[in-house]
């Protein structure tokens, strides 16, 4: 069994309810390559690379808590978790600790196309999980929970998903609105 299995949003209802009613205080993605590589890499716009770049987005909220998004291949589906995560030696592992991610904060204008200001300080309404509804013939048996939208009171959502796009080779991240 795939032990990040319990991380899809299916299996995160603790993670869902933790969302629930909280305020986003700040986020950050977190880059798996330097920002120059990214434009380079990806032939992507500056900015467009936080929509864009490989590596998991952290969201930290008002109430302390700071939740993880990302991605399984093997499963192909988003992860959910609630910061720290426990590494194999039980150990408490931080994304903002991580030195192996670049991180970028959702309010630098050089790498988003977005005014994410409009997402802050906003409650989290709702979560709805978006699943592959035409998965090849290996994905399903997979779970195939591609993407989530976290809907905010201030009517915007934030949507998260795993190549769901043929610019994003692994989680895109967009604004509604967003092109």
């Amino acid at each position: 069994m795939n032990y990040n299995l319990k991380y899809i949003p299916s299996n995160s209802g603790m993670v869902i309810e933790k969302l629930k009613g909280s305020r986003i205080k700040k986020m950050t993605r977190f880059s798996s390559w330097p920002l120059d590589v990214v434009e380079q890499r990806l032939s992507l716009e500056k900015k467009n690379i936080l929509s864009y770049t490989e590596g998991p987005a952290l969201l930290e909220l008002h109430d302390g808590y700071s939740v993880a998004i990302s991605t399984d291949d093997t499963l192909n589906s988003i992860l959910l978790w609630v910061e720290p995560l426990k590494d194999e030696f039980g150990e408490d592992e931080f994304l903002v600790n991580d030195t192996d991610y670049y991180p970028i904060d959702f309010n630098d204008s050089r790498f988003s196309n977005v005014d994410w200001k409009q997402v802050l300080d906003s409650e989290i309404i709702g979560i709805e999980t978006i699943k592959s509804d035409s998965p090849t013939a290996i994905q399903e048996a997979l779970p195939n929970e591609n993407a989530i939208k976290i809907l905010l009171a201030n009517s915007k959502s934030i949507y998260f998903g795993f190549r769901t796009t043929d610019k994003a080779i692994d989680l895109i991240i967009k604004c509604n609105g967003q092109n």
